[in-house]
């Protein structure tokens, strides 16, 4: 008990997290909307460069709920909040039986956790990934009694995040498992598992868009070779120090596999192979992976440490661990007292905070080309002004075009033939980025984060 209430304390230090995705932007902006207006926004009204894009989101419920917070809650309750959900994930995931191997490859699991959890919708997505792995523990899908709730947990999060794909894809492939696995096909009933698949399928549908925003996924999927400069579509392999966390989940896993692989089902390895693989790929599978690491490691992670220790031996053992939660604590603390207020926050993740107030006073709103990171920031703070791109764009294209995503990285890189195509007045880029492409452009503003840059006349 002690130390599950350690795992924790440790998970809710570690996961509060208070920096500004790039993305809560334009989730606050459209959730703002909706809180204002009552409307679901299905086409594009906050860039200039594709007004009216079709666009079905699976965002929409996350999106009305953290902008409610955001008008309610101080800035670090809703940290804490995100936290606090994220710590109650892991905690229902792992297993009750706890020992101190098993602490180890938790706590280095949560610490990878780091890279995909915050004030993100996908803190959610992680939360129903562990419900779904413990439903197929339970095996309820067997039960046909239980089929709503399969429909409640996907109709759920459906309209939180787009890893319900993913936890779908999960749900198919273990069925198939336990149905091809000789050791579970005598038990395995076909109509009960049809019939709760089915219904995690139709709450999918549970949306305001019905199947468009499996049309909008699926679109948006077919363009994925064009997000490879998104930094959560690269792979974990680029990403340090959490590409030796991740190295070292992976060497445990193996452990776990060839030492348990004769004595337990398949089901959970061949899905845990699955998610290292896609994790390797993209970084934004990572805490599909964690979760299923965390479940695997926290039930057959053994290993005999017969050692035993002096009264000295132990007590610098346990020395080791104080300094090491004292300095999580301290390192916690240290960030709380920066980032507790959201003005702070913003600075500290260098937002062009000032540099908004800057546009707002001279009124430069028209044609504006901004940092990629940044739209949805302008979206959020600068309702009155349209974003060249934002995040939620980075698939987007016009009928024969590349794509947006794919004229602004020209555009950014250098590559001047793109920018004859839009009518760019004002740039908005980070105070070293290179702006050759806009000679004709005059220099108005710089501070330590941004420039300005606006089309003489």
């Amino acid at each position: 008990m002690k130390l599950r209430i350690l795992i924790f304390l440790f998970s809710f230090f570690i996961l509060t997290r208070f920096q500004i995705d790039p993305d809560l932007g334009w989730h606050l902006a459209m959730g703002n909307h909706f809180l204002k207006s009552g409307e679901i926004i299905s086409q594009d009204q906050f860039s200039w460069t594709m007004p009216g894009h079709e666009w079905e989101i699976s965002y929409l419920g996350y999106e009305i709920f953290i902008a409610y917070l955001f008008l309610h809650l101080k800035f670090y309750l809703i940290v804490g909040f995100f936290g606090l959900l994220a710590a109650l994930s892991v905690a229902i995931l792992i297993d009750r039986k706890i020992n101190y191997p098993k602490l180890f490859v938790i706590c280095l699991g949560v610490g990878l956790l780091t890279v995909s959890l915050g004030i993100r919708p996908h803190t959610f997505s992680f939360l129903f990934f562990v419900i779904l792995l413990k439903f197929l523990e339970s095996k309820i899908y067997l039960k046909k009694i239980y089929a709503f709730l399969w429909f409640l947990l996907f109709a759920t999060w459906a309209n939180l995040h787009q890893g319900f794909m993913v936890g779908l894809f999960v749900f198919a492939l273990y069925l198939a498992i336990d149905f091809l696995w000789p050791e579970t096909r005598r038990q395995f009933d076909l109509k009960s598992a049809s019939i709760s698949f089915f219904a995690a399928v139709c709450g999918t549908l549970v949306n305001p868009y019905f199947f468009g925003l499996w049309m909008t996924l699926s679109r948006d999927s077919s363009f994925i070779n064009t997000w490879v400069t998104i930094a959560e579509f690269q792979p974990i392999v680029l990403h340090s120090p959490a590409n030796i966390f991740f190295a070292v989940t992976g060497m445990i896993f193996i452990y776990i596999f060839f030492r348990k692989m004769k004595d337990i089902e398949p089901h959970f390895l061949l899905i845990g192979c699955f998610l290292f693989a896609m994790a390797f790929v993209a970084s934004f599978m990572v805490s599909f992976w964690v979760a299923i690491f965390l479940f695997i490691t926290s039930r057959y992670f053994e290993i005999n440490l017969k050692i035993k220790l002096d009264r000295v031996s132990r007590a610098y053992i346990y020395l080791t661990v104080a300094v090491f939660v004292m300095a999580v604590t301290l390192n916690f603390v240290s960030v709380f007292l920066e980032s507790y207020k959201l003005e702070r926050r913003l600075v500290v993740d260098q937002y062009p905070y000032a540099a908004l107030g800057y546009i707002q006073e001279n009124k430069l709103f028209e044609g504006i080309f901004n940092e990629y990171g940044w739209g949805g920031f302008i979206d959020w703070q600068m309702p009155e002004a349209k974003v060249f791109i934002d995040g939620r764009m980075a698939s987007w294209r016009l009928p024969g075009e590349k794509g947006i995503l794919s004229d602004y990285l020209s555009i950014y890189s250098g590559t001047c033939e793109t920018d004859r195509k839009y009518d760019i007045r004002t740039v908005l880029v980070k105070k070293d980025t290179k702006t050759g492409c806009f000679p004709d452009f005059v220099e108005v503003y710089r501070d330590d984060v941004a420039k300005i840059l606006v089309k003489s006349n």
